[in-house]
């Protein structure tokens, strides 16, 4: 084969190869597929919800209101309904392992969820529901993978819900949540490698802003990657109140109202009294407003005064001792003679009792008195 020879079949080669090449182009073109608007008309899309109607699989999830909004003790009655395969207040849950990313205040979180199995008769023991020890910096990728690869190595079931309790605690140093680009880092690595790793829900708890009540603090990024928000407001009455306040694909779902129930737990702090935490109840009775909180007349006044003023002795005395204030709690009979003894007659002290609690302004428990607007727990 001659000089020219070797240069036609060298030109041949590269015209074969570049048309090889071509033609492949062509065929990773044709890999994008496209259908038909027809093709999506003929059956609905289906639906997975982890909470039928309020939270679906394979989501970012988040929950926000003020400190003593109840923030925590909603993704508690989450994580333990969805754990237990339990209905949530009525609504059907997909049974899931659930991972709790708590970022501090594990003792009180025992308590909570102790409380929750007191309440709902339904064990935790078994149950694959994990607690996180430490805060997960989530805002590092590199802690993220940490995280993800420590809730593999639990189970070899994948969680349906891991809860990020709260963002702030859990957000880590070197980010500002303020700062767009440092929340989608944030929102990033909630995407990569906990809801992309596991197609799981990732729910997280937040705080409002500081001046804008209405949203969750900080970078309006993370709102506008969420699938489902809701917020939690403290309604007069101690009722706490959930509404949506963002639902991506689906219809939004009724608001939904919850009491503060006082759970006593069978521990005992170091005098032997016992530790009580609390759950939140649904409440589907008519929602107190600030006018119909307030006593009405002299009476009342003077019984919510002389209660309230009892109430705070009560809990100085305990803090005093050493002892947890929030376990103060008012007999009716001190009650009842503190009013004697501010001047009520006796004659008008039931007709009050029987009025303010009709009006939700106080509730009664075996021989004790409590003020409903004040037994809303304080916050991790």
């Amino acid at each position: 084969m001659n000089v020219f020879e070797e240069h036609d079949l060298a030109l041949l080669e590269a015209q074969g190869t570049a048309q090889n090449i071509l033609k492949a182009a062509r065929n990773e073109r044709r890999s994008f597929p496209l259908t038909h608007v027809r093709n999506l008309l003929k059956a609905p899309p289906s639906v997975d919800w982890l909470v039928k109607k309020y939270i679906e699989q394979d989501t970012l999830a988040q929950i926000f209101g003020d400190p003593g909004a109840g923030k925590s003790f909603v993704a508690i009655d989450l994580a333990c309904c969805v754990a237990t395969g339990k209905e949530w207040h009525g609504h059907r849950t997909l049974q899931s392992p659930v991972v709790y990313i708590a970022g501090e205040g594990r003792s009180g979180l025992g308590k909570r969820f102790l409380a929750w199995q007191i309440r709902h008769h339904t064990s935790l023991e078994g149950v694959p529901l994990v607690v996180s020890e430490i805060p997960a910096a989530l805002f590092d990728p590199e802690n993220a993978v940490h995280v993800a690869d420590a809730i593999e190595e639990m189970s070899e079931e994948v969680p349906g819900l891991v809860v990020v309790d709260t963002l702030a605690r859990n957000f880590g140093a070197g980010g500002n949540e303020n700062d767009t680009h440092d929340m989608g880092a944030f929102i990033q690595n909630l995407d990569i490698h906990l809801r992309g790793r596991f197609r799981c829900c990732v729910l997280v708890v937040h705080h409002t802003g500081h001046k804008e009540k209405e949203r969750a603090r900080g970078s309006m990024a993370l709102k506008a990657a969420l699938d489902h928000e809701y917020r939690l407001t403290k309604e007069q009455g101690g009722l706490v109140s959930m509404s949506c306040s963002k639902m991506k694909e689906h219809e939004e779902p009724p608001d939904l109202h919850f009491k503060f129930a006082a759970v006593e737990t069978p521990w005992t702090d170091a005098d032997g009294d016992p530790i009580t935490s609390a759950v939140l109840d649904l409440f589907d009775g008519p929602i107190i407003t600030e006018a119909s909180a307030k006593p009405r007349g002299r009476n009342q006044s003077l019984a919510l005064r002389v209660l309230r003023e009892r109430h705070k002795r009560q809990r100085a005395t305990l803090e005093e001792g050493g002892r947890d204030p929030a376990a103060a709690r008012v007999l009716v009979v001190d009650w009842r003679q503190d009013c004697l003894d501010a001047g009520m007659n006796s004659n008008r002290f039931n007709e009050v009792k029987q009025s303010m609690t009709e009006r939700g302004i106080l509730e009664f428990s075996a021989n004790y008195v409590t003020e409903v607007a004040t037994e809303i727990p304080t916050e991790i």
